[in-house]
């Protein structure tokens, strides 16, 4: 179980978590919703997913909520989702904000990351994007 609170930080299970410091994109492991969601919403352009992908370490595919916590927790470098109502994105900002993250909106696309000063995704998603 992950939760925060504002000003108090964020803990997973009973310990406080905090995101990765690494800013290594070949070496991020970036996690995302569906990749059919993004096509099918023409997020990131026809291939913009993919072309962040082959830059990536790893990537995986966690619905919702786990894969913020992953990034909460510093498991994760950066969480994508193409698609997602504001009252399904209030927990995680919080959680990846107090875990010392970055939680915003490019472009349609949530993305929650490390938030280090240049966040491993946020190069190769602008230019995916466009």
């Amino acid at each position: 179980m992950a939760w925060a609170l504002r000003g108090g930080g964020a803990f997973r299970n009973g310990e406080a978590i905090r995101v990765s410091s690494l800013a290594d994109l070949a070496a991020a492991l970036v996690v995302h919703s569906s990749a059919g969601e993004f096509v099918r919403r023409g997020v990131g352009g026809p291939h913009g997913l993919n072309r962040l992908l082959r830059r990536v370490g790893r990537d995986r595919g966690f619905g919702d909520y786990y894969g913020y916590v992953l990034v909460a927790a510093g498991q994760a470098e950066a969480m994508l989702d193409p698609y997602a109502a504001p009252w399904d994105l209030a927990a995680p900002k919080l959680l990846v904000e107090e875990a010392g993250g970055r939680f915003t909106s490019l472009g349609g696309t949530t993305r929650s990351t490390n938030g280090g000063p240049s966040p491993p995704t946020a190069r190769c998603t602008r230019r995916c994007s466009s």
